[in-house]
């Protein structure tokens, strides 16, 4: 394991809020804007090794919760662990939320190696749906909300496929909400240990929201639905119209290789634009963002070991 360049620790939430004291024009540009309240907005450390965060309402209250991704160390898998979800009780009499670990009540016991956790109504009733991106060939899971706060796991209706997912994206490429999910691939002579910086890297996989009548199943189209280009170690995976067309393209980080890739979508159906869409050496994330004043899009690539760029 590169102990050297990540060290395992407890994860850390830092839940910024806004100075709430009146400061004087002169004290503006030394005063701090923010303000860390983990302590006290959570209670306890959340610990475990956290490699992504969701922001959702999971219960319908009108409070934003907090969703954990955990699981597996840096470059090996490590323990399974129980995926955190802390929600939100609202504020104290300082302003501050207030948050309750709900982890196991809602996730169950099972831990696992996560490495995404996202939310969003996939079975379009109303309620917040959550679907956790396993790695290290592992299966990915699926829980449906009962609209009463709760959660059935559902992972039945996922394809089920081992797989080692650097992150994953809801998201709408042909009239619902589908799943793009970024599989670095399983290392087949490495004897066992899926080391991500030996894996030959894997292919980009569509989940289609086969939605009917109520009915929820995803379906496996990637064989006709996305390029045969492998992604090697990919970190973030972002879904944005990058044409003005109207259609979501796809944009995939890779740590292991000299460049990010982007896949166009023509009508559902996806194809590489390029093989890189960033010299930037081992892009590890990937920001997009648009505004009014402009039609284009601007992409924010960051690395490990090059300062951040910006491309549009």
């Amino acid at each position: 394991m590169h102990s050297t360049t990540v060290a395992r620790s407890w994860s850390a939430l830092a839940l910024l809020c806004a100075a709430t004291s009146v400061l004087g024009t002169a004290d503006v540009a030394q005063a701090a804007l923010w303000r860390d309240v983990s302590d006290t907005a959570l209670g306890t450390p959340t610990a475990g090794w956290t490699n992504k965060v969701e922001l959702a309402d999971i219960n319908g209250d009108g409070l934003v919760d907090l969703l954990f991704a955990n699981g597996g160390n840096y470059n090996e898998p490590g323990d399974p662990t129980t995926c955190g979800v802390w929600i939100n009780e609202g504020p104290d009499s300082s302003g501050v939320p207030r948050f309750a670990d709900r982890s196991e009540a809602i996730l169950g016991e099972a831990g696992g190696l996560a490495r995404v956790i996202k939310a969003g109504d996939l079975d379009r009733n109303g309620t917040t749906d959550i679907v956790i991106g396993h790695t290290y060939e592992t299966q990915s899971r699926l829980l449906l909300g009962d609209g009463n706060g709760g959660y059935v796991d559902r992972t039945d209706l996922l394809p089920q496929i081992p797989a080692s997912l650097g992150d994953l994206e809801l998201g709408d490429v042909d009239d619902d909400l589908d799943l793009v999910l970024a599989d670095w691939g399983l290392d087949a002579g490495s004897g066992g240990l899926l080391d991500p910086f030996t894996a030959p890297g894997g292919r980009t996989m569509l989940w289609r929201n086969e939605l009917a009548d109520g009915t929820l199943r995803f379906t496996d189209a990637t064989a006709t639905a996305m390029p045969d280009a492998l992604v090697m170690w990919s970190w973030e995976l972002e879904l944005v119209d990058v044409e003005g067309d109207f259609d979501l393209d796809v944009m995939i980080s890779c740590k292991t290789c000299t460049g990010s890739f982007l896949f166009r979508n023509d009508g559902g159906r996806f194809h590489a634009q390029c093989d890189r869409a960033s010299s930037m050496p081992t892009p590890t994330a990937i920001r997009t963002s648009s505004s009014r004043r402009s039609a284009r899009t601007k992409i924010v690539c960051s690395s490990t070991i090059s300062p951040a760029a910006v491309r549009s």
